[in-house]
Parts: C-alpha cells; sequence; structure tokens
C-alpha cells in the first residue's frame, strides 16, 4: 500500500487529535461551540481537576456521544461524583507513517507505538473465540472499554483537594473438554487485565492567584494462561504477561485576576512504559501540553477568551538483542509537534423570552504540525533523523447556543457548514444537557 507524505501528515494529525481527547478529557457542547472555550472555566474542567467539584456542586450533566458527569455536595466540607466516558487511561500509544529512505514511496512503513491497552489487545486477541449455541462470540471491543471513575473532594476553604479513583478491568475464561473413549482431553484459557489507579488534585486560592496542581499513578497488568492436559500425558502450561507496566501523570496550572482580565498557563504531562515479560521490546508513551492564554470581559454579561497550547505525543520502540554476551540496543522514536491557536466568546442575556438566559457562542481554531522521529542502534552507531513536511491546518469557526429554564440547560455546538433548510437549520455537532438539584 502506498503511504504520501499527505496521509502521513493526515494519520499524524487524528492521532494527536485523539490523544489530546484523552488526556485533556472529553469536552462539551459548551466548550466545543467556543473551539475548546480557550481558558474559560467549564464543568467539564473536572475531568483534569477533580478539586474544582465544589466550584460546580449539586449537577450532573450528559453530553450525546461524550462524557457524563455528576457531582453531589453531601456538606459544604465534603463531596462525591460520578465521571464517566474517558476511556481507558493506559491507553496512550503512537501510531504514524514513517518515510521511506528514498523516493519509493512504497518503501514507507508504519511506526507503532503501541499502548499498554493495544499490547494487552494484541495478546488477548490470540485467544479462541468462543463458540455458544452454534455462535461465534468474538473478545469484547476493549478499546471502548469505559468504566466510570469516582471522585471525591474535600474543601477546606481556601484549599480544596479532589481524587479520582479508577479501577479498569476486563477478563476473559474459557474452559473446553473432550471425551474419546478413556482419553480426555481439557484446554482452558484465562486472560487477565487490570489496571487500578487514582489521580489527586489541589486548588489553592490566594487571593487574586489561583494554583492547582495534580499527580496520578495506576500500575497496568495483564496475564494469559493456556493450559492443556491429555490423559497420561504431562499438561502443558504457557503464560504470557506484562512487565513494569506504569500510567503516570502531572501537571500544574497558575492563574491571575486583574480586574475584568484573567491570565491563565499551565503544563500537563503523562507517560505509560511497559513490557512483556521476557520479551525483547520495551514501549514508552508520552504526552506534553504547554498552554497560556487569558479570558476578559466586556459589556454587560460578555466575555472572550484566547489561548496558545503546544503539544508533544511522543513514543519510543527499545529492542534489546543480545549476542554473544554483547547487548544491542536499538531506540526509535517518533512524535508529533502540534501548535494550535484558538479564540471563543460566550454573551449571555438574562430573561431571554421563555428562557430564564441565552448564551450564544463562537469560536475558532487554527493549528500546525510537525511529524519527526529519529533512530539509533548503540553498538553499529547507526543513526536516522527525518522529519516530515509541516501540516497547516484550515482556520476552523465554530458556533453554538445554550438554554437554561429552572434547573434544565441543554447546551448545542452547531455546524453552520452543513446547513440543512431554511427551516430545519444547521446540523448539531454535539449537544449536552445539564440537571441542578
Amino acid at each position: 500500500m502506498r503511504f504520501s507524505i499527505i496521509k502521513a501528515l493526515s494519520v499524524a494529525l487524528v492521532v494527536v487529535s485523539a490523544a489530546s481527547a484523552q488526556i485533556n478529557s472529553p469536552m462539551d457542547a459548551r466548550q466545543v461551540g467556543m473551539a475548546g472555550g480557550g481558558t474559560m472555566a467549564d464543568f467539564y474542567d473536572v475531568y483534569k481537576w477533580p478539586a474544582l467539584m465544589f466550584e460546580y456542586p449539586n449537577r450532573i450533566s450528559a453530553t450525546w456521544g461524550g462524557g457524563v458527569l455528576g457531582i453531589y455536595s453531601v456538606s459544604d466540607l465534603f463531596a462525591v461524583g460520578v465521571a464517566a466516558n474517558q476511556g481507558l487511561m493506559a491507553n496512550m500509544g503512537i501510531a504514524i507513517i514513517r518515510p521511506a529512505a528514498g523516493d519509493d514511496d512504497d518503501a514507507d512503513t508504519m511506526a507503532l507505538v503501541p499502548s499498554f491497552a493495544a499490547s494487552a489487545i494484541n495478546t488477548l486477541d490470540g485467544l479462541p473465540n468462543i463458540v455458544a449455541n452454534g455462535y461465534t462470540l468474538d473478545h469484547p471491543d476493549l478499546w471502548h472499554t469505559n468504566i466510570p471513575h469516582i471522585l471525591l473532594g474535600l474543601n477546606f476553604g481556601a484549599v480544596k483537594l479532589g481524587a479520582d479513583i479508577f479501577f479498569e478491568y476486563a477478563r476473559y475464561s474459557n474452559f473446553e473438554k473432550y471425551n474419546l473413549f478413556d482419553v480426555t482431553q481439557t484446554d482452558t484459557y484465562n486472560g487477565l487485565m487490570l489496571n487500578p489507579g487514582a489521580r489527586l488534585s489541589v486548588d489553592i486560592d490566594i487571593g487574586s492567584l489561583g494554583i492547582m496542581a495534580k499527580a496520578g499513578l495506576s500500575l497496568p497488568s495483564f496475564k494469559l494462561t493456556e493450559e492443556h492436559s491429555v490423559t497420561g500425558e504431562q499438561t502443558v502450561t504457557y503464560t504470557t504477561k506484562s512487565d513494569k507496566g506504569i500510567y503516570v501523570e502531572l501537571g500544574t496550572e497558575l492563574s491571575l485576576s486583574l480586574s475584568d482580565l484573567d491570565l491563565t498557563a499551565g503544563t500537563e504531562y503523562a507517560f505509560t512504559e511497559h513490557s512483556i515479560k521476557d520479551a525483547t521490546t520495551s514501549y514508552y508513551n508520552s504526552y506534553l501540553s504547554l498552554y497560556a492564554g487569558g479570558e476578559f470581559s466586556f459589556l454587560t454579561a460578555a466575555k472572550a477568551s484566547a489561548m496558545y497550547r503546544f503539544q508533544r505525543l511522543a513514543g519510543t520502540i527499545t529492542t534489546t538483542n543480545i549476542v554473544d554476551n554483547i547487548a544491542f540496543i536499538a531506540d526509535e522514536m517518533v512524535s508529533i509537534h502540534y501548535h494550535t491557536i484558538s479564540a471563543g466568546m460566550e454573551n449571555v442575556w438574562e430573561k431571554a423570552y421563555f428562557f430564564d438566559n441565552v448564551a450564544i457562542r463562537a469560536g475558532a481554531i487554527y493549528g500546525i504540525a510537525n511529524v519527526v522521529g529519529d533512530y539509533s542502534e548503540i553498538i553499529s552507531l547507526h543513526t536516522k533523523d527525518w522529519k516530515l513536511f509541516t501540516q497547516y491546518t484550515t482556520v476552523t469557526p465554530t458556533m453554538g447556543v445554550g438554554v437554561t429554564k429552572s434547573f434544565l440547560t441543554i447546551d448545542l455546538y452547531c455546524n453552520i457548514g452543513s446547513w440543512e433548510g431554511v427551516f430545519t437549520g444547521p446540523a448539531v455537532g454535539a449537544a449536552t444537557a445539564t440537571i441542578k438539584f
């Protein structure tokens, strides 16, 4: 199959978008309608910073095809919540096209640094399918496994603490037994993937200065066991399991309020490392985000925000082969550097028509992507560095609307580019419903 440079960059953009969605948490229709919302505060910020739970008490929000978030304030001191539809925490990997050595595009190959979840899925896919009542039951789609997270919060006034606790779990078992005269054959298969962990965050309010920090850790693991036995013969057992599985997430954000202007800057970093026991290859994936922006209020109930964000998604494959007691170590790294500039605005009208308030939103986003890579082999001193052409995206405008009546708020992201008719209006790209109780 031929892969052109343009296709390679298209794949890169898709991958970094998926990674951003995973690392930065889901967005609601309000944020999407403002091209990400810049630095504007939003309920879905709780996905990234659980300590913000106390800013949004007693409400539940659901985005169709996206996140579901609910918080209940037990008291002024303690709050609990549920965060769903984040996907697997250990599903951070990178897959792009590495360029050919010459002009022959047919020589382009896929550079894959699988996530922990991908390695587990690839291993479990080696298990036989289960046949029941004449139907073949395929393995579950672990890629889209969503196990809700539990949120806990403590409010000490100027200092607020939040915790996101999760336990990702997937299990497979299959037992088959055959009897033929006095010979019995049994085949047993068991597959298990676990990823227990937590993310802790703190929100400190020092007058006009705000400080937030977070740290997360999980220890993913998977194990596959096959056992085959035949009457009169020795039982044979095969075991494949992960080794050195770890996921770490860190972040900090500073904010400063100056009259009608709020300035924000922050950074996020996450990495996952794993290998399969007794294998010669290990995998390391990382994500880095640096961002800065501001929000200002104008008119009566209008505000606007602009933000610059740098993102780096990188993966490294380390292969170790020992020949005559000499370790041949090769490292191959691929990464995507993604620059985005976004801006959004929102104006709210109180007591508008039938509604308690109506909000109109708009925004725009522009992105630049670079794909780079290198290869190094320690013993032979063989090195290779490459970089694809820079991809410049189009400026993408967005528009949204929100209405509130009593305890219910409906936010819509409208795709103006697909206006279907005078009376039907534009297609709805995202919808979020929020209920306060």
